[in-house]
């Protein structure tokens, strides 16, 4: 009878645990919603931000699902990019895992749903696992919400957000990974359920970026080491504790195999670029940027902007917040375990620390950017100490770590910075709630809101459209398979020729600026030379059949009737004229 008392007891607890964390998806979902708004509204034609690196990603879920569901052929080459080359995808970021998560809603809506999809629901995502992690770490619900927010909405995140960075923004895989890696070494109940996790975790690192795979190995061992040092001898000088490392390794490569098969055969190709120590130091944060607010901040954003040089402000914005770091300290300084043992705070803070030391790059800088910052005279003396380049770990690492220096940009080490610091922040949280007078506690979870309402700020939300033109849609009923040339070549819209590529399915000659395609010489001159004769036998020898004319753009030069009649003296024919834009067709 007390048996089955228990069993019920038990199935209770469960169900109210599971309950839980259901409402904490919600709400990270209704928050998500909201700090994004109105993206909700146009999901299927605009984007946040200005057109970029956001155009590359749409594509790549375009293409994803052009080459799978109608050409029946792999994604890892085109050749309606860079025609006639044609041009691998995997000399860039291919993200598949974040692609494919974005590739259900493509098919539904098109790629450009399918990319706020995908952003949208790794603010969700990343904001749960960090919640799930601390709700197990202090079992205080609330305290994971806290620190699911101030993850999910840190200002790293949100400038990637709003520069494009799909691949940057799947966080959710790297807090995953790392959850699973402390419940392995603190030999959970279900370690073994944590084992695979953990293994499936790195191999969407690795299916997520390349940036994030490499720094994720590093401070891995950092992780287990730094564990191993704050848990003691006896504690990991266990057989099962080796075991359940190698086990991780193990679950994972298969999936770390067919993620890096594509860079690997870009490398034989001779592909992929080579990156020297000098662009790491450009690209490296300075201990700056993990104190002054965001430029979009309302109340200090223009103040930031006048005396500090932010044209690196995506990979400079770093911001931890007052809420946050008053959080990280009462976690450090709390006397008892009953919201993590010490030696877990201590081992969140190290890492916290290692990561924020490597996103230094290889010398320590107090500021970011080319120039320096416009101080106060009585404050001269920061600017003349921040001159003495002292060197750092990352230059031991640039010089033996194999391929280190292919980190290009050091500053990304702020994701784990904040992942670290976000854990810290919740068992924080935990002890707030819970210690005083209630009174007291009210008060100080009023001001701890307060004050993250002021760090986590919601951002206005620009949008740009992104839409099909009716002369895409009008060229993909046309026969033949015929090359189109976008003219102008230089245009100011050019970025967005691959995207219309997707829709009229005709090949485009070159990537349009977002690509990193190397185009043949010879025919790369020719386009510039456009409406010459030579020029125009050259393209047509390698298959050019349409151009697609922006009358506007060439009125507002006032060259439009030089170019018409050239083409007309050229015998190159106009097909037709549809919204704003003239076609002509280059026979054979």
């Amino acid at each position: 009878m007390k048996r089955a008392q228990a069993r019920m007891q038990l199935l209770r607890d469960s169900t109210q645990r599971v309950a839980w964390y259901w409402w904490a998806a919600a709400y990270f979902v209704i928050l998500t919603v909201a700090m994004t708004w109105p993206l909700v509204l146009r999901m299927g034609n605009a984007i946040a931000g200005k057109h970029g690196d956001s155009l590359l990603f749409i594509w790549l879920i375009g293409w994803a699902q052009k080459s799978l569901f109608t050409l029946h052929q792999s994604p890892l080459f085109t050749s309606l990019i860079n025609y006639p080359e044609g041009w691998r995808p995997a000399t860039t970021e291919i993200t598949p895992a974040m692609v494919l998560t974005g590739l259900p809603f493509s098919l539904l809506g098109g790629p450009v749903l399918g990319y706020n999809m995908s952003l949208l629901l790794s603010f969700a995502s990343s904001g749960f696992i960090i919640c799930w992690w601390v709700y197990r770490v202090t079992g205080r619900l609330v305290a994971g919400m806290i620190a699911g927010t101030i993850f999910a909405f840190s200002s790293y995140r949100v400038a990637h957000f709003m520069a494009g960075h799909l691949n940057l923004l799947g966080t959710q895989w790297l807090a995953l990974y790392f959850m699973s890696m402390y419940e392995v070494l603190e030999s959970s109940p279900k370690s073994r359920v944590w084992v695979f996790v953990g293994g499936v975790a790195l191999g969407l690192v690795a299916w997520t970026s390349q940036y994030y795979l490499y720094m994720t190995l590093v401070l891995s061992v950092l992780f287990v080491l730094i564990h191993a040092f704050v848990r003691g001898a006896r504690f990991v000088l266990q057989r099962a504790y080796a075991c359940r490392l190698l086990g991780i390794l193990a679950v994972s490569v298969p999936l770390l195999i067919v993620a890096e098969y594509p860079y690997l055969e870009a490398a034989q190709a001779g592909e992929l670029p080579s990156r020297g120590i000098g662009e790491a130091i450009r690209n490296s944060a300075g201990l700056a940027d993990y104190i002054l607010p965001t430029t979009w901040n309302d109340i200090a954003g223009d103040w930031v902007i006048e005396r500090f040089d932010r044209s690196l402000w995506v990979e400079s914005s770093l911001y931890i917040g007052i809420g946050v770091f008053s959080m990280v300290l009462l976690a450090l300084v709390a006397p008892d375990d009953r919201f993590g043992s010490k030696a877990t705070r201590l081992h969140m803070f190290a890492m916290a620390v290692a990561a924020l030391v490597l996103s230094l790059g290889p010398e320590l800088r107090c500021f970011s950017g080319a120039s320096p910052p416009h101080l106060p005279h009585a404050l001269g003396w920061i600017l003349d100490a921040c001159e003495a380049a002292v060197p750092l770990p990352g230059s031991l690492l640039s010089r033996f770590l194999p391929f280190y220096t292919s980190v290009r940009v050091p500053a990304r080490y702020g994701a784990y910075v904040i992942l670290f610091l976000s854990v810290l922040a919740g068992i924080g949280t935990a002890f707030l709630l819970t210690s005083g007078p209630r009174v007291r506690r009210h008060l100080l979870v009023a001001i701890l809101l307060a004050i993250l309402a002021f760090d986590l700020e919601p951002w206005r939300v620009r949008f740009s459209s992104i839409e099909g033109r009716e002369v895409d849609y009008w060229l993909a009923t046309q026969p033949g398979g015929g090359a189109v040339i976008e003219l102008p070549i230089d245009g100011q819209d050019t970025r967005l020729y691959a995207y219309y590529g997707l829709i009229h399915g005709k090949p485009i000659f070159g990537g349009q600026n977002i690509f990193p395609y190397q185009l043949d010489e010879e025919i790369n001159a020719a386009l510039g030379e456009i409406p010459d004769r030579e020029a125009l036998n050259l393209l047509r020898s390698v298959g050019a059949q349409y151009f697609i004319v922006d009358v506007g753009w060439y009125d507002e030069i006032h060259a439009l009737d030089d170019l018409e009649l050239a083409m007309t003296e050229l015998a190159v024919r106009r097909v037709a004229v549809i919204d704003g834009y003239q076609v002509y067709v280059l026979e054979p």
